[in-house]
C-alpha cells in the first residue's frame, strides 16, 4: 500500500482496493467576511461586529492583536489595587469574629459541618502532636 492514497475493502474480491474516488472541486473562491458575532474587546470593553473596526480600535489605542489575545492589556486590575486588599482583609475580619462569636446566620446543617469540620481538625491536630512527641501516629 502507497501512503497518501486512500483504500477501501473490497467485498467480493477479499483485498484492499484504491479508492479511484476524486475530491469535489469548488466553484467558488474562499471568501473572508468582515463580519463576525458581537465581541465585546478586552482594550475599550466596547462591543463589536466588524473585525476591520475592532482592530482599528486596537491599533488607535496602541495594542497589536495576537492571535486571540491582545498584548499590552493597559487597565488596572481591580482585584490588584490596595483599596481592594484593605476591604478584603476588613471584611474576612469581620466575617471571621462574626462566625466564631455565633452572630452569622447559618443554617443548622452548616453548624454540623462546621462541627464535624473542628472535630476532625482537632484530630488532626492530636496526630500531629503524638508524631511529633513519639514519632509515630497512633491507630
Amino acid at each position: 500500500m502507497q501512503r497518501g492514497k486512500k483504500y477501501s475493502w473490497s467485498q467480493e474480491r477479499g483485498l484492499f482496493e484504491v479508492n479511484s474516488e476524486k475530491k469535489e472541486e469548488v466553484a467558488a473562491p474562499t471568501v473572508h467576511a468582515d463580519e463576525m458575532e458581537p465581541m465585546q474587546s478586552m482594550a475599550d470593553c466596547k462591543f463589536y461586529t466588524s473585525k476591520s473596526a475592532y482592530r482599528r480600535s486596537l491599533r488607535e489605542q496602541g495594542f497589536i492583536e495576537v492571535g486571540n489575545d491582545v498584548d499590552g492589556f493597559k487597565r488596572t486590575n481591580v482585584f490588584e489595587t490596595k483599596e481592594y486588599d484593605a476591604q478584603l482583609k476588613e471584611d474576612m475580619t469581620r466575617a471571621f469574629f462574626e462566625c466564631r462569636d455565633k452572630m452569622a446566620p447559618i443554617s443548622e446543617l452548616e453548624r454540623e459541618k462546621f462541627k464535624r469540620m473542628d472535630r476532625q481538625r482537632q484530630r488532626t491536630d492530636y496526630d500531629r502532636r503524638e508524631r511529633e512527641r513519639n514519632g509515630r501516629v497512633r491507630d
